[in-house]
């Protein structure tokens, strides 16, 4: 019976070490745990956890066996699940030692997971929001004090319900740890409460006067490379100073973005790019200063730098020093690779890279060594002006550089006026000769404008004259026939008045009448003939002859008949064995119309003349004739008059002079009607008949001449002349 109450007691006594070593801890605060109003609190390593969720697990007095103790590789070990959601429960007691004089009964989170904090099973914080009321998760991001009731020698247990989410855009660009084996929470006095105060009273002032002066420095500095833009330098400094600008202004941003882990996310990784932007951008622009160019060498160090940035979480954290230190060395040997060239405002430059440089040094001093702890607490004007002495120092240089821009510019100016004024000199003397050489060889110009002149006109008159050849022997053939008849008719009326005065002898009144009737007779055919004659004589002399140029009622009808008739002719006395047929349909309704007749009689006598030599060229080429089982070639050229429209609408007459010719091949056509261009052997043409026929119709009589051919079918031109 003893035996047994003995073991039952032994089993009891371990049981009860079991289940105490399963439940809390709990941890003892005494005053001397406090450093500056805040309490150290023992590590996460220490606490108790449970993956998952559920609402009573906040009770105090619940049994924890299952809840697992923490170790750091626990902590390191701990994942996200596949929605990017780490969500548990952290447990711990506390119990204050009656020694304090002042309770620290702020409480602080440092981590950015929505939590519930549960003090013995009542709610006392809901930092963000875990889900716990239905709404979106959102983060916590504020790190306020907040008040929290604690009273000495009392024990509490302190449950939190820990929600941590991470977006996709967060899990692309941030590598970040669910959390550290340091505690997350921490308590705190009224002193923490009013240095949160005046930190976060610092923070705004330093938010705004590094956001304002950097905002209107970049400003600035963008419009002055807007009027500069040769000037790359100047859009580098405009570059890093919007950098400068970006890194505060997306912190604020993020601070005030409400846990929302999207633009949480978006603004820490915008406010790293702006990070590595400005250390990225100090040696490019002081390559610019320096070296008017960037060497391969500082592309590479941006190369290096912007890979060095993902994930941005590791980057801030770890790589920052690694891109600050190599962006100041590479300053240091841009500097000394060019310290010849070291004056004026790149002096400047190189002042506000050494003073950038010690308040980064110094700042980082005062944050780290307890020699100059009492200074920490202008750590925000250090900060300050680490972040804008260099854009200071850069508003100087540029303040220095456009004046040595103007100065260089007014220095240029001088040597312009005076190589100017020594070459208004030699211009002087220069004008002087070249006055003398302009009239000489206006002079000689002016000769040989005369003599061009002169062989125009002598090129036009043997053009009149080569037609008025050519007109020559259809003028004697027509002529010829009148005076056959005239001779005839004065022969015969010879013998006429000889009969008539032997009449008169045998005093024969009655047939010597009617003798001197066909005397009568053959006068008025001889004066016919004799006419006809005159009119061919004088139409000729009209071709020849320059003429006013005066503008008169014209037969065309009578004009085209005359002219196809002599053409004909013509080439019939120079070659006896050409032979072709011409006719012509003329309409009788034509008008009279207002021409110069010698020139549209020039016209039509070289295109007529031009129709004729074209059948008689292709006559030639198919003698003998006919071809095997072919037409025999009958050449023939056709004059055609009628009424028509002008291009413009109005009234007017149309000419056609076709032939069945060889045609024109269809790439010279264009260059029918241009001066001096002929399709004739050298010494056979002048060149100058279609273009003075172009000329003569388009710009004396505001008409138009067209050119239809084809090398199976022969060529026609279409005159159009207005009627009025």
């Amino acid at each position: 019976m003893i035996i047994s109450r003995f073991f039952f007691g032994i089993i009891l006594f371990v049981s009860t070490i079991i289940y105490s070593i399963a439940q809390d801890t709990t941890f003892y605060f005494t005053p001397e745990m406090m450093n500056n109003g805040e309490l150290v609190f023992p590590d996460i390593k220490h606490w108790k956890f449970i993956k998952g969720n559920d609402q009573d697990w906040s009770d105090p007095n619940l049994d924890i066996r299952s809840w697992e103790s923490l170790d750091s590789v626990r902590i390191a070990n701990f994942e996200w699940d596949a929605q990017n959601t780490f969500e548990g429960w952290f447990r711990f007691k506390i119990q204050f030692d009656s020694a304090f004089d002042e309770l620290p009964v702020f409480l602080t989170s440092k981590n950015s997971a929505a939590q519930d904090i549960y003090i013995n099973g009542k709610l006392v914080h809901r930092l963000g929001n875990t889900g716990i009321n239905g709404e979106p998760y959102k983060g916590h991001h504020d790190y306020k004090p907040r008040y929290t009731t604690l009273a000495k020698g009392t024990e509490y247990v302190f449950v939190i319900h820990f929600v941590k989410w991470k977006s996709d855009f967060a899990k692309f660009f941030i590598s970040e740890e669910i959390m550290t084996f340091r505690s997350f929470i921490q308590l705190g006095t009224s002193q923490e409460l009013f240095t949160y105060i005046d930190n976060q009273e610092e923070n705004y002032g330093f938010f705004g006067i590094v956001v304002s002066v950097s905002g209107l420095l970049a400003l600035f500095y963008w419009l002055l490379a807007a009027l500069n833009q040769s000037e790359k330098h100047i859009k580098w400094i405009a570059l890093f100073t919007s950098f400068i600008c970006g890194v505060p202004l997306s912190v604020y941003l993020r601070s005030i973005s409400g846990g929302n882990p999207d633009a949480v996310a978006f603004f820490y990784v915008i406010s790293s790019i702006c990070l590595v932007g400005i250390y990225v951008t100090i040696p490019v622009l002081t390559a610019r200063v320096f070296y008017q160019r960037i060497p391969l060498w500082i592309k590479a160090y941006v190369l290096g730098s912007v890979l060095l940035t993902f994930p941005f979480e590791i980057f801030v954290n770890v790589r920052t020093p690694i891109i600050i230190i190599a962006a100041f060395l590479s300053c240091a040997y841009i500097i000394a690779s060019s310290w010849e060239s070291v004056k004026g405002s790149k002096r400047i430059v190189v002042v506000g890279l050494i003073l950038t440089l010690i308040v980064l040094i110094f700042f980082n001093l005062v944050l780290n060594l307890d020699v100059l702890r009492e200074l920490r607490s202008y750590r925000m004007y250090f900060l300050m002006a680490s972040w804008l002495t260099f854009p200071l120092t850069l508003l100087v240089y540029v303040a220095v550089w456009l004046k040595e821009s103007i100065f260089k510019e007014q220095e240029n100016a001088r040597q312009v006026v005076r190589i100017t004024e020594e070459k208004q000199a030699l211009l002087t003397d220069q004008n002087i000769q070249l006055e003398q050489q302009v009239s000489e060889r206006t002079a000689a110009l002016n000769k040989s404008i005369e003599d061009l002149k002169a062989t125009q006109n002598q090129l036009i008159h043997s053009e009149k004259m080569a037609s008025l050849g050519e007109l020559t022997a259809g003028v004697a053939h027509e002529i010829q026939n009148p005076l056959n008849f005239v001779n005839n008719f004065s022969d015969l009326n010879q013998e006429l008045i000889d009969e008539q005065l032997e009449e008169l002898n045998n005093n024969d009144i009655e047939e010597a009448k009617v003798i001197a009737n066909s005397i009568k007779e053959n006068e008025l055919k001889i004066n016919h003939h004799g006419k006809r004659a005159e009119e061919i004589v004088k139409s000729m002399l009209q071709h020849s002859r320059t003429g006013s140029g005066e503008k008169e009622l014209t037969d065309i009808n009578l004009l085209a008949d005359e002219y196809l008739r002599l053409a004909y002719h013509g080439l019939r006395a120079k070659d006896k064995s050409f032979n072709a047929e011409f006719k012509t349909e003329l309409d009788p309704s034509l008008p009279k119309i207002k021409v110069v007749p010698q020139d549209i009689g020039r016209v039509l006598l070289n295109l007529i003349n031009n129709a004729f030599q074209a059948v008689s060229v292709r006559s030639r080429e198919l003698t003998p004739q006919p071809p095997q089982g072919g037409v025999e070639y009958q050449p023939q050229v056709t004059v055609k008059t009628m009424l028509s429209d002008t291009p413009s609408g109005a009234g007017g007459i149309q000419i056609t002079v076709s032939d069945n010719g060889p045609g024109i091949p269809e790439e010279i056509q264009d260059k029918i009607f241009q001066p001096f261009f002929t399709t004739k052997a050298t010494g056979q043409g002048t060149g100058l008949g279609l273009s003075m026929s172009h000329e003569i119709i388009t710009k004396g009589h505001d008409g138009t001449i067209e050119l239809e051919s084809d090398t199976n079918t022969g060529t026609v031109f279409i005159i159009t002349l207005p009627a009025k």
